[in-house]
């Protein structure tokens, strides 16, 4: 069985393996709250660090030894891994949104990845931009589409109101 290191957390607090995870006995809920906001981090930024490494590979070893490996992704998710982690260095991404925003800024000029990523984390927003939401801004070049009918933030239907009767 494969043992996985959870940074400073694996000695202390839990072991995770490739099948699951075990807690010592009497961990508190500060120290199991940390473990899950790791995990958690690591859903964030997986896709990244899997691109990162398939772009290493590739420019290091060659094309044909990464297509060799068994790595469990169809091959358009591993390009597609990979080419947003190519378009997007590490100093331009940012943590707080998704993968999938970083997607929806890859074919931007560096500027405005930038901005666009910056703009879906506002501070001023507490929910931050949802990945459909940034699309519809990056696609109307920042408008806000003033006559578009009102949407729910959460499920992007479009809200009823006097107009639709």
């Amino acid at each position: 069985m494969t043992t996985l290191a959870l940074a400073t957390l694996q000695s202390r607090y839990a072991v995770i393996t490739a099948v699951g995870i075990q807690f010592h006995p009497g961990i508190s809920y500060r120290e199991w709250a940390e473990i899950f906001a790791t995990i958690r981090a690591i859903d964030h930024w997986v896709q990244f660090a899997l691109g990162d490494c398939i772009n290493y590979g590739k420019d290091h070893f060659g094309e044909d030894y990464v297509q060799e490996l068994p790595l469990g992704y169809e091959a358009t998710t591993l390009d597609n891994f990979a080419s947003v982690a190519r378009k997007i260095p590490l100093p331009r991404r940012r943590g707080g949104v998704s993968f999938s925003h970083h997607v929806e800024v890859a074919n931007l000029c560096p500027e405005d990845q930038i901005a666009a990523l910056s703009l879906a984390r506002s501070d001023t927003n507490p929910y931050g931009m949802s990945v459909r939401q940034l699309r519809q801004f990056i696609t109307n070049n920042g408008d806000p589409q003033p006559d578009a009918p009102p949407r729910c933030p959460t499920c992007g239907q479009i809200w009823w109101h006097a107009e639709n009767t």
